[in-house]
């Protein structure tokens, strides 16, 4: 999309590709602010990848307030399950959030299972501006491999993370990490 793109979900998104490369619960990318609000219940599964929430901004603002459930399984060998994820592994490239800020409030329950990997809140970014994660949620994050609750990679002005929630993370032979 070109323009501004704004979401509010406060109803029920069932989402399942059983064999499907992507599945997404809310999906937005575009070029300029992306806003998502989810209020209600998201669960997607996929043998593949799978996102709860999916955002990208090319030179926008990304925010994400999200104080619903996000219920997300990606059940194949090598695969992953986001349930926040914000500015990575847009389909058909590797694309970074550009010129915004990104901002993300959790204050709802995320339940995330991925084969190989799993993560929580996962935000990433090459912005000029700032990444901000505020979670106050509670979350249960298992994986085989690589399970982490909250992670970033970010290369602007500041990286701010406050937690109050309850993070239960675990990886079967991989690593765990809380943040």
């Amino acid at each position: 999309n070109p323009g501004y793109i704004s979401i509010d979900n406060s109803g029920t998104v069932d989402v399942t590709a059983e064999y499907g490369f992507y599945a997404e619960g809310v999906w937005a990318n575009g070029f300029y602010d992306v806003d998502i609000a989810n209020s209600g219940e998201i669960n997607v599964s996929s043998y593949f990848f799978a996102n709860g929430i999916y955002a990208v901004s090319f030179f926008g603002d990304v925010s994400v307030d999200n104080s619903g459930s996000v219920d997300v399984n990606a059940s194949g060998y090598g695969y992953a399950a986001y349930g926040i994820h914000v500015g990575y592994n847009l389909p058909g490239g590797n694309v970074h959030v550009g010129a915004g800020d990104i901002d993300i409030d959790n204050s709802g329950y995320l339940d995330i299972t991925g084969f190989d990997s799993a993560i929580g809140i996962d935000a990433n970014g090459q912005t000029w501006g700032g990444l901000s994660v505020n979670n106050s949620g509670d979350m249960s994050i298992d994986a085989n491999g690589f399970a982490a609750g909250i992670s970033t990679s970010h290369y602007g002005i500041y990286t701010a993370i406050d937690n109050s929630g309850s993070l239960d993370v675990s990886s079967v032979v991989g690593l765990a990490v809380g943040i």
